[in-house]
């Protein structure tokens, strides 16, 4: 362990300071590794994307580069929309590219000290395996290119640079929870990320991304707008037909799953359901209501009394735990002895709004 020179010191009768004790300096301003070193990553939100040609197009992004905590950091970049090439389509089968940023250095034995985006071109086979990148690179899309692509507008890209930023401030990722492992690795606790896609703040906590704020709660009211059928003896899935609120996006009027909520972002939500049973002709039989988690039970309830002649409408409230993706819907049960409709003045009613 060795104290090194800083930036902009003007040289002594020793010497002044090296390229290596720059980087090491400017390295403390970003964000580190828990494991102690430079976290290297894309500065700015950026996207590879194909071409009309072979080339991948790697627009204009500022760039954190490193080999390592023995040798600081790099800071680079691009200034504008760069093509950079690529080999047509294998004849058969398929093969992996990886686009790459890395910048050279004589110091460390590179034949130039150039900054360089280029592309790992991958051996074709029906099952492909990604390249190897240069030591020190940073690895910002892969691709896969069928036999039938005419140019890389016909590759799946998958963007898979990792993302840093300022010491103290927090990293801005395109990208949600589910990719934090591969494209914000090693994280320490108290690092924070902001996720554009989902709007939410997460800080790591004892090892694990805890939601600290959220922009915008995803939010849905939806209502039914006339009387819906339910058979007798059988559970009826209900169905709503227009949004008060859709925050998020957690409900969609297609066929088939208007009578859904779907988590946009996982958490705790409070969910409230308003029950709706036309008035009987007999107060024979039951009136269940049941919520369903992925068309699961989840639970259930009685309406507290069934008289003859009488509507009956009942609101609940509970939590429920949902992961991305989950969906949320309420089924009616009555066993009158025959059909029987919604309230017509009071229809059902279903709402989510993310709590926690």
């Amino acid at each position: 362990m060795s104290l090194f020179r800083g930036l902009f010191v003007r040289p002594d009768a020793t010497r002044g300071t090296t390229p290596v004790e720059a980087r090491k300096s400017l390295a403390g301003m970003f964000h580190r590794l828990a494991a102690g070193g430079p976290r290297a990553g894309l500065l700015a939100p950026a996207q590879v994307v194909g071409t009309a040609g072979w080339t991948y197009s790697v627009p204009a992004v500022p760039m954190l580069l490193a080999r390592g905590a023995a040798d600081g950091v790099v800071l680079a970049g691009n200034d504008g929309a760069l093509p950079v090439p690529t080999d047509p389509a294998p004849a058969t089968g398929s093969r992996i590219d990886i686009v790459y940023a890395i910048h050279h250095d004589v110091d460390q034995a590179d034949v130039d000290s150039a900054m360089v985006v280029a592309v790992a071109i991958g051996i074709p086979s029906g099952t492909p395996v990604a390249p190897s990148i240069p030591a020190g690179a940073m690895e910002l899309a892969r691709a896969t290119v069928p036999s039938t692509a005419s140019n890389t507008l016909g590759a799946t890209i998958s963007q898979t640079a990792p993302y840093t930023g300022l010491a103290g401030a927090d990293i801005v990722a395109p990208f949600g929870l589910s990719a934090f492992a591969t494209r914000i690795p090693d994280p320490p606790d108290g690092l924070r990320v902001y996720s554009t896609t989902e709007a939410v703040t997460y800080v790591r906590s004892g090892g694990t991304w805890v939601p600290a704020f959220r922009a915008v709660r995803p939010f849905a009211d939806v209502i039914a707008e006339a009387p819906q059928s339910m058979a007798n003896g059988t559970e009826t899935e209900m169905t709503y037909a227009s949004a008060v609120e859709n925050v998020g996006g957690m409900w969609s009027d297609a066929v088939g799953v208007r009578g859904r909520l779907t988590a946009s972002v996982a958490g705790i939500y409070e969910v409230t359901y308003t029950s709706s049973f036309a008035a009987p002709s007999t107060a024979a039989g039951s009136r269940i209501v049941v919520v369903r988690k992925n068309g699961a039970t989840h639970r259930s309830w009685a309406p507290n009394s069934i008289v003859s002649g009488q509507a009956a409408s009942e609101v609940y409230t509970f939590p429920m735990r949902l992961a991305a993706g989950d969906y949320i819907s309420v089924n009616q049960y009555q066993s009158s002895g025959a059909a029987l409709n919604t309230h017509n003045q009071s229809y059902p009613r279903l709402s989510a709004v993310l709590i926690g």
